[in-house]
């Protein structure tokens, strides 16, 4: 009896388009579908079996319209795919049905050597002007009116005057532009980067507290210079990364480490803003602590004139997300409008009603027309040591959050990306910055999301939203000193809260308490510690997983055993590719560093 007949006869009809015998060898070989890493390394016995892998649908229930028989396809579909993606943009497991795609162009990519050393030729060679021009003016244009607020309540954030902030979002871009390798990506000056540049830029300058050199002209143009000498070395620092092809380091960062800190660190920066909204200062010793107990013990001195001005820029911001949420596609731009919109009526209300003259604290004096050029400035370099570690945390903060955004969007627009050369793109940013009074920049996720939103196609999207903010510097830029600081604080507040995923915590308790247990370790010692000793304990923890995982450990999680459990059971091959996707979905949270990375790219 044929094993068609023997398939029937026990109940299973495969009536299915183009697949002319069921699959008698999927049960010989089911350990390739429990780990579908091994899948490329299996050889299938039957010559004849076609199984084309771009045209089977992940959770078993349907064939694509055609498949593929004839030359190299037809000796085994699950290893020599088509070479074209088949996953749908909203498929959260398309790298994983698209793995041997994903091969197939990274060749092609290491064959391109014009490609490599200028990533922009790839997508020059293949833009359509007429089709994509539009949307990436639209797109650039966007992203430019979103990066002015925000940039300057970076720059506040790091504790430098908010034209940095602009300039961080001029040279860089075009920069990125022609040498980055993610289509999407909207470089700048980021909140959590602004974070840990302040916390380490005080500790530097003023070792002794910034009350007691408040003043002193000279300090704050030394903490002005070594934050270009930061940006100068990051740069250096990333450039030497990719070309000793180091970008395998971000396998080894757990993601719900990297979720733990994250949250932390939005903590910190969101009580950092509070002293421009209440009105005194907290001082600039960021731990959760220290600030609690300066908000508290100042509390006389609290200022309701600005407090009410913040609580209103907040309140207006959640409703005009909400109205482009909740209004439909017609007013979908509202979603991402909010930040110009609070500070276009803040300027007009602060200018009107003299707020300066009030007592209500504003940006102040703007200075317009282009950087200045700072090259003489990257040595003799401050602070030696200190610096050196100072550097240290900018690259692994920009490294595990910039490097898990471009694998995020690449997946999604199913293109291959090189993270040692994304690594290139990333310090040459850096490195022209710091040429025109830049400090540090890397991926910023509002700005990337919003980019998205508007339709970006091309990194062309960088270029136009870089001009509009050159158009910004030199016409506009007086008309930012009215804007009251309270506006910038609320600014930073809401767009650092959109980093956040508020699912996070549950999943890990819901799946595997051990991730959980990760994730509070990372986030409490940000929170209580300081930036600096929560990226110590992310990537520590990180590496020890690794290394224990090298050596043999290897941990399951609750879901992952009893998916697990479920393959020692017989079952007909549909059931068993069915179940598949749990099994994927699964091991996000169980020991893998390779599975946990494919998480993370996923997730942030």
């Amino acid at each position: 009896m044929s094993d068609d007949e023997n398939l029937k006869e026990s109940g299973w009809n495969d009536d299915r388009p183009h697949v002319d015998r069921p699959y008698p060898l999927i049960q010989k070989h089911s350990e390739t579908f429990k780990r579908p890493e091994l899948r490329s390394s299996v050889a299938f016995e039957s010559q004849d079996l076609i199984l084309p892998t771009e045209d089977y649908d992940i959770d078993g229930t349907s064939i694509a319209e055609s498949s593929s028989t004839d030359g190299d396809h037809a000796t085994g579909g699950l290893l020599a795919p088509k070479p074209q993606p088949h996953a749908d943009e909203g498929d959260e497991e398309g790298s994983y049905k698209n793995r041997k795609y994903e091969e197939d162009e990274s060749i092609v990519y290491r064959n391109d050597w014009l490609g490599r050393l200028l990533p922009a030729s790839r997508w020059i060679r293949t833009y359509n002007f007429r089709e994509d021009f539009c949307a990436d003016l639209i797109a650039g244009i966007t992203v430019g009116i979103v990066a002015v607020p925000i940039g300057m309540s970076e720059a506040q954030i790091a504790g430098l005057p908010v034209q940095y902030g602009l300039y961080s979002s001029f040279v860089p871009l075009y920069i990125y532009t022609l040498f980055g390798s993610s289509r999407e990506m909207i470089v700048g000056s980021a909140a959590l980067m602004a974070l840990v540049l302040q916390t380490g830029l005080h500790d530097i300058v003023y070792p002794n507290g910034y009350s007691a050199y408040a003043d002193n002209p000279v300090l704050s143009q030394m903490y002005e210079t070594l934050a270009i000498q930061v940006a100068f070395l990051s740069g250096i620092v990333y450039i030497v990364m990719g070309l000793l092809r180091l970008g395998f380091i971000m396998d080894l960062l757990r993601y719900c480490v990297v979720s733990g800190f994250t949250t932390g660190a939005v903590v910190l920066i969101s009580l950092s803003q509070l002293s421009s909204i209440v009105g005194y200062s907290l001082g600039h010793d960021s731990t959760l602590p220290a600030v609690l107990k300066r908000l508290f013990t100042g509390i006389s001195q609290f200022d309701v004139r600005t407090f009410f001005l913040g609580t209103c820029s907040i309140i207006l911001l959640v409703n005009i997300k909400r109205a482009g949420e909740f209004t439909g596609p017609r007013f979908k731009y509202l979603e991402n409008s909010g930040p110009i919109i609070v500070t276009t009526l803040s300027i007009f209300v602060s200018y009107v009603s003299d707020s300066a003259s009030r007592g209500i604290p504003v940006v102040g004096f703007v200075p317009s027309g282009f950087p200045d050029c700072t090259v003489a400035l990257w040595t003799p370099v401050i602070g030696g040591g200190r610096t050196a570690v100072l550097v240290l945390s900018v690259i692994t903060m920009g490294f595990m959050k910039h490097l898990s955004m471009a694998r995020q969007f690449a997946e999604k627009g199913k293109y291959y990306l090189n993270p040692s050369d994304e690594l290139i793109g990333l310090g040459l940013s850096n490195l022209g910055g710091a040429a025109f009074q830049s400090m540090p920049v890397m991926a910023v996720y509002s700005r990337c999301g919003v980019n998205l939103d508007a339709g970006g196609k091309t990194n062309l999207t960088s270029a136009i939203a870089a001009t509009f903010i050159m158009f910004c510097i030199l016409a506009l830029a007086p008309m930012f000193e009215s804007l009251p600081e309270a506006v910038l604080s609320s600014i930073v507040i809401m767009g650092v809260c959109s980093i956040v995923d508020i699912n996070d915590p549950w999943f890990y308790w819901k799946n595997d308490k051990f991730d959980f247990f990760l994730w509070c370790m990372a986030l409490f010692s940000t929170m209580i510690f300081g930036v600096d000793v929560g990226i110590i304990t992310s990537v520590g923890i990180s590496l020890l997983l690794a290394i224990a995982e090298k050596m043999g450990y290897r941990r399951y999680s609750t879901i992952q055993e009893e998916t697990e459990k479920e393959y020692d059971d017989e079952k007909d091959p549909a059931d068993e590719i069915a179940s598949r996707r749990e099994s994927v979905l699964s091991r996000s949270s169980k020991g893998s560093v390779e599975d946990a990375m494919a998480m993370a790219s996923l997730a942030l």
